[in-house]
């Protein structure tokens, strides 16, 4: 979604590079049009897609280190100038943001539109963004149908346990 409304060029580590390619190829649109926007190289994308243990503030600076401070500095520009970068920041879905580390400053403010600036440190800000660990009963379905796994282990069951896992199952067929 952010990639190609604000058409940006996405590196993704190597797992997550292979993870995208696979779903992809099994049919998963939202991946085939991420793939459109990656882009080989760290130093040529303006959209960095890092590990959660990464997210944090002193993650961020050892990342930035390892660039050499060298990315593009306004997202939109298309040049292939670089030049030294004025900041980051990062987003964290919240189930994972809530640590606070002794040299960060957290906001006490409520979260606005589910969105609360968790960490900040000089040019590094990191927000954390609201969401659901649940998927829907329909998101299930789609996710299930189009991927084609081998086996589905239902973990949550509602009126009837025997129910739910013929009904997994029969979207395995």
């Amino acid at each position: 979604g952010l990639a190609s409304k604000l058409n940006l060029k996405v590196w993704l580590p190597n797992n997550q590079n292979r993870l995208i390619k696979l779903a992809a190829q099994g049919g998963c649109t939202i991946c085939k049009e991420l793939l459109q926007y990656v882009v080989g190289s760290s130093h040529k994308a303006q959209l960095h897609v890092l590990p959660m243990q990464q997210l944090n503030v002193t993650g961020l600076v050892e990342y930035q280190k390892k660039l050499g401070n060298r990315l593009p500095t306004d997202p939109f520009h298309s040049s292939s100038t670089l030049s030294k970068l004025r900041s980051i920041l990062g987003w964290r879905p919240t189930g994972w943001s809530h640590r606070q580390s002794s040299n960060t400053q957290t906001s006490m403010k409520p979260p606005r539109n589910g969105i609360v600036l968790e960490q900040k440190k000089g040019d590094i800000h990191i927000y954390g963004a609201s969401y659901s660990e649940h998927s829907s009963f329909l998101e299930l379905k789609q996710f299930i149908t189009r991927l084609h796994p081998v086996q589905v282990q239902p973990t949550v069951f509602g009126k009837s346990i025997t129910m739910t896992k013929d009904t997994v199952n029969s979207w395995l067929k």
